[in-house]
């Protein structure tokens, strides 16, 4: 036996279901150089910590024959595939989009909600998943008989509110005597996982997910198990919650997910026979997300007694009084996402390229340039920010330039500062 024979009959033992992944054809690109082995695992469909469970189990495996140093075990992304994905209840839904917050208690599944229905509204066909398993809240915002789920062809039926499909695993309890989910990690994403791939959603334009609070496994299981489209960020006007926003933002970055909008709840508030707006929690938030990461959708929601009495009867507020004025900026809400959904599928993101003392930057097939000094005027980092900025070196040029997401560039200057501008910041210093 030689030693490429050894490495697939010690494989050969990594099983996936009741079969090996030798025999499965799992194992790509075999090569044995001396006491170095590296090879590729071609998982198909497997949810993200299931192929890292079995990249380390193979990793295992193979370091421990007697004649081997080193193993590289790489994975063939889902994409590049050569195996048949599975049938998956998500196979006709057109869109998905993500409503995360980083925070719990800000409202955002209350948004997500009231989101989906107006979608429904304007004659889209919905979905909404409840990804929350240790505190899910669908069960409280829509209230519908206690019915257990039913089942056809191995795959869940979803309940439906108004024409809305919805999952949740408040639906797999009981309600009478309902559990707390007592799991780890792996567990709530692979239950994750199963609920959503095994809903029988059907045809939908838009499937509406529920995320948890934070940035953790369930974010990024989903995204490198289904393709989200985009995210919508609901936050409150506090700067604690500002922080996790833009943490929210640098993840979904990071996932290569854009986020195309950003909610600050409970906002402000009308005293009765008052048209002025007060602020309890401060301003500010939404005007800095705009400028430093140049979102174009932002809404504010203030904080009003009908939408919470309206969420305690477990009925969205846009069904239950649509002209409120509440109603009207979730209406405005569904549009504006609608609207941005479009506009990223033929989007070009804009290039700015530095050589020979010049900037450019590249949009639509067109160079524009942009003076250094104007650039460089521009910088909102931390040091040009803070009550004690450092002062601009008079030749400082940029050392590296890098997109960020789909909003803006990074710039590093010689002189250690680091600039974030939106692309809507460059295009207007082209015509400065």
């Amino acid at each position: 036996m030689n030693k490429k024979e050894a490495v697939l009959a010690a494989l050969s033992s990594v099983y996936h279901e009741d079969q090996d992944i030798v025999r499965l054809g799992y194992v790509k690109h075999l090569v044995v150089k001396g006491d170095a082995v590296s090879l590729a695992l071609d998982l198909g469909g497997s949810a993200y910590d299931e192929r890292h469970a079995y990249k380390q189990q193979a990793q295992t495996i193979v370091s421990g024959l007697d004649w081997v140093a080193s193993v590289e075990i790489g994975l063939i992304p889902r994409s590049q595939s050569t195996h048949p994905q599975p049938e998956q209840g998500l196979d006709r839904v057109k869109t998905i989009v993500a409503v995360s917050s980083c925070k719990g208690g800000v409202g955002k599944s209350t948004v997500a909600v009231n989101l989906a229905f107006s979608l429904a509204k304007q004659g889209y066909s919905v979905g909404f998943f409840d990804a929350d398993i240790y505190g899910p809240s669908l069960d409280t915002l829509i209230h519908l008989p206690p019915e257990p789920l039913g089942m056809i062809n191995e795959q869940i039926i979803p309940k439906v509110f108004q024409g809305v499909k919805l999952m949740s695993f408040a639906y797999t309890q009981d309600p009478s005597e309902p559990e707390p989910a007592i799991m780890r990690g792996p567990m709530v994403s692979r239950l994750i996982q199963q609920l959503l791939m095994g809903t029988q959603w059907g045809e939908l334009d838009y499937l509406i997910l529920d995320l948890p609070p934070g940035t953790g496994d369930i974010h990024i299981t989903l995204a490198q198990l289904i393709p989200i489209a985009a995210a919508l960020i609901v936050t409150t006007p506090q700067a604690l919650s500002l922080v996790d926003v833009i943490k929210g933002i640098h993840m979904f970055d990071s996932l290569n997910i854009p986020t195309v909008g950003v909610v600050e709840n409970m906002s402000y508030f009308l005293c009765e026979g008052c048209t002025h707006r007060h602020y309890p929690f401060g301003q500010g938030a939404k005007d800095y997300l705009e400028s430093q990461y140049g979102f174009s959708h932002t809404i504010q929601l203030p904080l009003d007694a009908v939408l919470t009495t309206a969420c305690d009867h477990g009925v969205p507020l846009v069904l239950v009084d649509p002209d409120h004025s509440v109603s009207v900026a979730f209406q405005e809400l569904a549009q504006g996402l609608t609207q941005r959904l479009a506009e990223q599928e033929d989007r070009t993101l804009p290039a700015l390229n530095y050589a020979d003392n010049q900037l450019t930057l590249t949009h639509q097939s067109h160079a524009h340039s942009i003076h250094l000094d104007a650039l460089r005027q521009a910088c909102q980092c931390a040091l040009c920010t803070s009550d004690t900025p450092t002062g601009i070196q008079s030749d400082a040029v940029p050392v590296d330039i890098q997109p960020v997401g789909q909003y803006a560039i990074g710039v590093q200057w010689s002189d250690d500062h680091a600039s974030l501008y939106p692309h809507t910041a460059l295009l207007a210093l082209t015509h400065a």
